[in-house]
């Protein structure tokens, strides 16, 4: 059935998880320090090309993460990456994708800072709460904010406080 999916798609009890696109191509294991469900991690974007890659009237929901936490499995080689010239932030963005199904994976890694990846936290069974909202001026006015105001940005050039406990492994650091 679709919508129930496999039981090794669940954490273990060493805060391994895996996730993976709609037709099981493409695989990701994330190892984290810490439990991805214990206190909100990653973040809503709303950006018109999120939204436009996710399909999704409330934005992407995604993690960012350092790239040596995640193991990407592409046993068929179904990875294809749309290099994005038309960012907001005037950033190339790498969207990767599943080429047989369509599933976002996200950006891994980054073009802008190898160290770092930008994981789809659709691949996965269940999703944290989220720790912020960027490019709140284009979240739909009938979609509610799932954070506090003072955790919504404009642009993704806010976020940067953020960064230092990512590129550390501690997560979001909230």
């Amino acid at each position: 059935m679709a919508d129930q999916a496999p039981a090794t798609f669940t954490a273990t009890e060493n805060n391994t998880y895996t996730g993976a696109c709609l037709c099981g191509s493409i695989t990701l294991r994330l190892s984290l320090p810490y439990d991805l469900y214990a206190r909100p991690q990653g973040h809503i974007c709303h950006c018109n090309n999120c939204r436009k890659t996710s399909s999704a009237a409330a934005g992407a929901a995604v993690i960012m993460l350092p790239t040596s936490q995640i193991e990407l499995s592409d046993p068929d080689k179904k990875l294809k990456t749309y290099n994005d010239t038309s960012s907001k932030s005037g950033r190339t963005v790498p969207r990767s994708f599943c080429g047989a199904c369509g599933s976002a994976v996200g950006c891994v890694p980054t073009d802008m800072l190898p160290e770092l990846s930008v994981v789809a936290l659709g691949l996965f069974v269940k999703m944290p709460e989220p720790v912020f909202e960027c490019f709140v001026k284009r979240r739909e006015a009938w979609v509610k904010p799932t954070v506090e105001e003072a955790k919504q940005y404009e642009y993704v050039d806010e976020i940067g406080g953020y960064m230092g406990s990512v590129l550390a492994g501690e997560g979001y650091g909230v």
